[in-house]
């Protein structure tokens, strides 16, 4: 093997193992997420976030601007009040 075979070899080698170190990292990630959010993620918060995301993405849409942090939280807390209400109110029935 020439020279330029060593080094072909070397590049395939380097790549795979660059690719494999990035997967390794991705699958780490993945699993301290879902790690997190078992720990702290309850149904009310999830459901309550979900429906956050959907209002500000409503009102980034028509305000066709970035909204404020304190749009962002207003919105925030009111979702997070109103599905605490709702939960309150299925468990009264």
């Amino acid at each position: 093997m020439g020279n330029y075979g060593y080094l072909i070899v070397g590049l395939v080698l380097g790549i795979a193992t660059s690719i494999y170190f990035y997967v390794n990292r991705e699958e780490k990630i993945e699993k301290e997420i879902e790690l997190n959010k078992k720990i702290f993620s309850t149904e009310l918060l999830d459901s309550a976030l979900d429906k956050a995301v959907y209002k500000m993405k409503q009102s980034i849409s028509e305000k066709s601007r970035e909204l404020s942090e304190d749009e962002k939280n207003e919105i925030i807390f009111d979702c997070l009040n109103r599905q605490k209400s709702l939960m309150d109110e299925e468990s009264k029935l």
